[in-house]
């Protein structure tokens, strides 16, 4: 290759560099200025938390950040990076490493997603392929609804708002085949919360990796 051509790969290495890390830093900004401005009637509608949401009483949030990703798509790049810069910002964030060894899964990333201020939820092109993925969106969903204060942020990495909103592309091939795929009684019935959840989730204002919304 010549002097053109490694010239040429180190300005485009250079430029998604520096669009990571823009994208990165408004959206770490956008979440310390909501971290920084939930106000005094959102606090005491929290405190009115009935007791199947401990983590949403009076004591506060447990965390500031909780964030739903498809590991396989974002864990070693976009949303570890977002994780240690939200925490140099001294914004308590959880990520699933933070379970306890022997902890049981789902009540755990449960308790977080109660727990947490502001639920950021990277969508990825295989994000609903996992259905652990579906069942914390629904969950995540769930808790906005309740009107306890909890804020929901979609961010769309590698994937646009309205396949996730309509559920088209990869998105429907996987729906389609967790509701083929299994034998679990009641699998439909969970498909259209998790249709719902996606609906809902991407008409909210939110974040894509290709132009910010």
């Amino acid at each position: 290759m010549g002097h053109v051509g490694e010239f040429f790969l180190t300005t485009i290495n250079d430029f998604f560099f520096f669009f990571f890390s823009f994208i990165l830093f408004v959206l770490a900004f956008v979440l310390c200025c909501c971290w920084g401005h939930i106000t005094v009637l959102e606090r005491t509608q929290a405190s009115a938390a009935s007791a199947s949401c401990p983590s949403c009483s009076d004591s506060g949030f447990r965390y500031d950040v909780f964030i739903s990703f498809r590991g396989p798509d974002t864990r070693n790049g976009f949303t570890s990076h977002l994780f240690y810069t939200l925490r140099r910002a001294k914004i308590r964030t959880f990520m699933d490493h933070e379970l306890e060894k022997g902890e049981d899964i789902a009540g755990g990333l449960f308790d977080a997603i109660e727990g947490a201020k502001i639920l950021v939820v990277v969508f990825s092109e295989n994000y609903a392929s996992s259905t652990w993925c579906l069942d914390e969106l629904a969950k995540i969903m769930e808790c906005r609804r309740r009107g306890r204060g909890h804020r929901v942020l979609p961010v769309f990495y590698g994937v646009k708002p309205v396949e996730v909103r309509r559920q088209t592309g990869r998105y429907e091939a996987a729906l389609v085949m967790h509701q083929n795929g299994s034998q679990e009684k009641g699998i439909a019935e969970k498909v259209k919360r998790w249709r719902d959840a996606l609906t809902e989730a991407a008409s909210l204002f939110g974040y894509d990796s290709d132009v910010v919304r």
